[in-house]
């Protein structure tokens, strides 16, 4: 008798390298103690483990914010869906595609293009700088704490708007190097404050509202 086996597909974007990591996983595989996914510049690894009430274990390396994440989805989820998304908790990207491999790819390729959107208008070249911060530094301090007021004030008055209900959306923002990264949780629209602008920082300073796409 020959068994039909699960299978799905998972894949995974480096954060030090932008390369797609993919790869086949059977539940016979899963059946063993660890499962990792390496980038072939040995930079990063995806590691899925079974726990012991037979749920899916994975730790994802973030290319958003450079963390790692960890998330836990039932067997059914993880096989038997068309595809699964799992995302940064910080920024709300995408970062791992679980599913058919067709339709992963299809949304990674999805995905690839709103990142690439946002590298663009944060002036990022490479996905190490991405979420690179040692070179940080704000030349007006004072500015950051307006910003970081007025952000609260936004969200506190409902003057965020993205593309959930108005008073729906849940918000939060991450400073990336000289700019600021804010995005909405549930849909995951983004904006951009390129605070070492001083024009548009300025004019974010007098703004009444900010609208995220």
């Amino acid at each position: 008798m020959i068994l039909n086996s699960k299978e799905t597909t998972v894949i995974y974007r480096c954060p030090h390298c932008g390369l797609s990591v993919i790869s086949v996983v059977g539940i016979f595989t899963l059946s063993g103690d660890m499962v990792k996914l390496k980038c072939e510049c040995g930079n990063s690894e995806l590691v899925i483990t079974k726990t012991k009430d037979a749920k899916v274990r994975i730790k994802i390396p973030c290319l958003a914010c450079g963390d790692t994440h960890t998330f836990v989805i039932s067997q059914d989820a993880f096989f038997e869906r068309k595809v699964l998304c799992l995302a940064c908790t910080y920024t709300g990207i995408n970062i791992c595609f679980i599913g058919e491999k067709e339709e992963a790819q299809k949304i990674l390729e999805e995905n690839d293009a709103e990142l690439a959107e946002i590298m663009k208008e944060a002036g990022i070249e490479d996905f190490d700088g991405f979420h690179n911060k040692q070179d940080y530094t704000l030349t007006d301090p004072e500015t950051e704490n307006l910003v970081r007021f007025m952000l609260e004030e936004f969200k506190a008055d409902d003057c965020i708007h993205c593309n959930c209900p108005d008073g729906d959306g849940d918000y939060d923002f991450r400073f990336m190097g000289e700019d600021i990264l804010v995005f909405c949780k549930k849909c995951n629209a983004t904006a951009i404050i390129p605070l070492g602008d001083t024009a548009a920082a300025a004019a974010f300073l007098e703004s009444d509202e900010l609208i995220l796409k």
